[in-house]
């Protein structure tokens, strides 16, 4: 008998972790990132090399990390197989622009005007704050971290 009580008790738990799981997924809000472009570059379009050298200090066995030789702190990663882009990183480089009109240090109201509230907040160490966006349809993210409302870094993906 104690054993078929505790075999219903963990089966309710997990049950009930389930839908609180599932509840929090649902309601994660999705924004469109599917025409999002950095320095001109789409997430999962075909990558070309041109201005670009491959950062070999990064050694992932799915993906090559290159980064823009005029602009060393812009990143893109790789699949090695079909040469599509499948992550874009930007620091500390206010030249490389979005088609949404921000780059790193705008103001972090640039992302939210250009994106909407559709966002997540987290909070870090030394003031910075990450807002991100997902694309559940497109399987990308995109985090935006900031510090005195200005943005550091930008950071693009797929899932």
């Amino acid at each position: 008998m104690r054993n078929k009580l505790v075999a219903i008790t963990v089966f309710i738990v997990i049950s009930v972790v389930t839908l609180l799981i599932s509840g929090y997924i649902n309601n994660t809000k999705s924004v469109d990132l599917s025409e999002l472009k950095i320095d001109n570059l789409k997430m999962n379009e075909k990558f070309n090399e041109k201005g670009f050298k491959v950062n070999h200090e990064i050694q992932v066995d799915r993906y090559n990390f290159y980064y823009n030789e005029k602009h060393p702190n812009f990143m893109v990663k790789v699949d090695k197989k079909s040469q599509r882009i499948k992550g874009i990183m930007l620091i500390k480089d206010n030249k490389i622009e979005t088609n949404q009109n921000f780059t790193v240090g705008d103001s972090i109201d640039d992302v939210i005007q250009a994106l909407g509230s559709g966002y997540q907040l987290s909070k870090g160490k030394n003031d910075y704050k990450t807002l991100t966006y997902s694309d559940k349809d497109n399987h990308l993210n995109l985090k935006v971290l900031y510090q005195n409302d200005e943005i550091r870094r930008i950071e693009f993906y797929k899932w």
